[in-house]
C-alpha cells in the first residue's frame, strides 16, 4: 500500500513528460521528428536519484530519437491516442516505471500513430514507500 501511496506522484511527474514530449513530436510528409530544444532534453534526463530515459518511435515503429532499447509496450496492445498508460519494465538490468501515449496526426487519419515514451528508475519511489511505512 505504501509503495502505491508513493508512485502516484512520480506516475503524474512521467505522465506530464511524455505530453511534453507529445506535444514536440511532429509529422510532415510520413516522417516523424522530435522538435525539442536540446536544454529541453537536459531539463527532462535531470534527476539526481534516477535515472530518466525516453524514447519516441514514428508511424512504421521506426526510431525517431531517444533511448533505442526501451521496451515497446506489448505487440497485441491497441494504441489509444492521446491516453498516458503506465507499465512495469525492465531494462538494463534495473526495474524501470514507463508512461507512454501514442501520437495521431490529423492529415494521417487511419494511419498507426507514433509512439511516446518516457521512463525511469524506481530508486524514489522505493525511498518514499520506505519513508512511509517507517512513519
Amino acid at each position: 500500500m505504501a509503495q502505491g501511496i508513493a508512485a502516484a506522484p512520480f506516475d503524474r511527474a512521467l505522465s506530464d513528460s511524455v505530453e511534453l514530449l507529445s506535444d514536440h513530436v511532429k509529422e510532415f510528409r510520413g516522417q516523424v521528428t522530435l522538435q525539442l530544444p536540446m536544454a529541453a532534453r537536459d531539463v527532462l534526463r535531470a534527476d539526481a536519484t534516477d535515472n530518466v530515459y525516453f524514447m519516441v518511435l514514428g508511424l512504421r515503429g521506426e526510431y525517431v530519437a531517444g533511448e533505442r532499447d526501451l521496451p515497446i509496450p506489448a505487440e497485441d496492445e491497441r494504441p489509444t491516442p492521446g491516453v498516458v498508460k503506465f507499465r512495469d519494465e525492465q531494462m538494463r538490468g534495473t526495474e524501470v516505471r514507463i508512461a507512454y501515449s501514442w501520437v495521431a496526426f490529423r492529415d494521417r487519419p487511419g494511419s498507426q500513430p507514433a509512439l511516446v515514451q518516457v521512463a525511469e528508475t524506481t530508486a524514489k519511489r522505493a525511498q518514499l514507500g520506505n519513508a512511509i511505512l517507517r512513519g
